[in-house]
């Protein structure tokens, strides 16, 4: 039972393991007793907003500054929320920048990361989909996270961003994993996997400045963004690398938590599991309900800081304090949604938020929707009789990012014979 003293700044580290293992019965009693609370997160105090419209309005409030300068002596005290000591890599990325640099970004990035560009990556996702699970259909069981759930979408996004296959996309899902924790290194290794990255990106961005495609609809995305402009600009060097850094280790981790929770929520709600079988056209309203009812982040992207005092939940957050949306809890709120805590793959309006909301809301949404929607059905129907091969799946502990560090299942490896799959 989580303990919370009303009134008093919440220490989140105190509720672990429980926290991890199943955040929401804290939100639900937040959301109604102090939506908008102070917290503790691993040495930084601040605001944690639960509710749904006090999420929205916030997240849309340009008052709440991402830009680490922004910051409060609290937050400018702790390491891990001043982007200043993870390199300009992470500190110039458009998550962590306000308008105007970000609408200067973010119209350059969006001429790159097209809906037309991800419609033409379909095939390919499907494709590699399958030779994932061709390395473990035979065995009758899987580890649904590193066979199947991260390998994908960094596969995806290295070949979209023009990473060659071989030792240095093997090199680069390494530092990744080292640097998000997959492989729960200490911040020392951290550190040099994230000085390797950004040796490996400056060279790689050198090389397609100086060999560009000939012709340009045949480029990656990294030769789209590196030929984008808006209005005479273009993204310098810095800018280059710190948006691949966030598209190659963001979008990966958060697409791999989409497939891993949305596995693990279907096989625990077997009558929603049989529904979207019965139904595979309900697969786009599924993966909407599956980022609302379990999605990959706990919270906003980045620690948001006020640079006023702001008015939200009935009380007024000073000035330099760092705030928290919560995402996750938002998305069970029953103010807004209709029997929140269930899962429900037809659900009609989903207005969820695990994409975010305002200015920074994921610009790759489009692709992991299309991961999501593709990799899911492929391997419901590769695995029939899909079940948990655990009482309990562990939770990654992690600050911001909501996901699992397994997920065993086992399956039945029979193959229906042809003549039968023709009737």
């Amino acid at each position: 039972m989580l303990k919370v003293v009303p009134g008093q700044t919440l220490d989140l580290v105190s509720l672990e393991p429980e926290y991890t293992q199943d955040p929401y019965p804290l939100y639900a009693r937040l959301r109604h007793e102090s939506p908008v609370r102070k917290v503790v997160l691993e040495d930084l105090e601040l605001w944690l907003v639960t509710r749904y419209e006090d999420v929205k309005k916030g997240m849309a409030d340009s008052r709440f500054s991402t830009n680490p300068a922004n910051a409060g002596p609290a937050a400018r005290a702790v390491p891990w929320a001043n982007a200043g000591d993870a390199s300009r890599l992470a500190a110039r990325h458009i998550l962590r920048t306000d308008a105007p640099d970000h609408t200067r970004l973010r119209k350059l990035v969006s001429k790159a990361f097209t809906a037309r560009h991800t419609e033409q990556l379909r095939p390919r996702i499907a494709q590699i989909a399958q030779e994932l699970i061709a390395g473990f259909r035979d065995r009758g069981r899987a580890d649904v996270i590193a066979d199947f759930a991260l390998p994908l979408p960094l596969t995806v996004i290295a070949e979209f961003l023009g990473v060659p296959a071989g030792p240095d996309r093997e090199n680069f899902v390494r530092w990744a994993n080292t640097y998000t924790g997959v492989e729960q290194g200490d911040a020392a290794k951290a550190s040099q996997a994230l000085a390797a990255m950004r040796v490996y990106l400056s060279d790689l961005i050198d090389d397609r400045r100086t060999h560009p495609p000939a012709d340009p609809q045949n480029g990656t995305l990294l030769d789209g963004l590196i030929a984008a402009r808006e209005e005479g600009t273009r993204l310098d060097h810095e800018e280059l690398m710190a948006m691949v850094f966030l598209l190659l280790v963001a979008g990966y981790e958060t697409t791999a938590n989409l497939i891993g929770n949305g596995v693990l929520a279907l096989l625990r709600n077997p009558d929603q599991l049989a529904m979207l079988r019965a139904q595979p056209t309900l697969i786009g309203s599924a993966v909407d309900e599956l980022l609302r009812y379990d999605g990959p982040l706990k919270a906003s992207g980045v620690i948001r800081h006020a640079t006023a005092d702001i008015a939200l939940g009935g009380v007024v957050i000073p000035a330099g304090d760092a705030v928290l949306f919560s995402l996750l809890s938002a998305n069970r709120d029953p103010e807004h949604f209709t029997d929140a805590d269930h899962l429900q793959v037809g659900r009609k309006v989903n207005q969820h938020m695990a994409f975010g909301h305002g200015i920074h809301y994921c610009v790759g949404a489009p692709l992991a929707r299309a991961e999501a929607e593709i990799a899911i059905p492929a391997l419901l129907a590769a695995c029939p009789g899909l079940a948990l091969d655990v009482d309990e799946p562990a939770w990654r502990h992690s600050r911001l990012l909501r996901g699992l560090k397994q997920l065993p299942v086992t399956f039945h490896t029979a193959r229906v014979p042809a003549q039968v799959r023709r009737r």
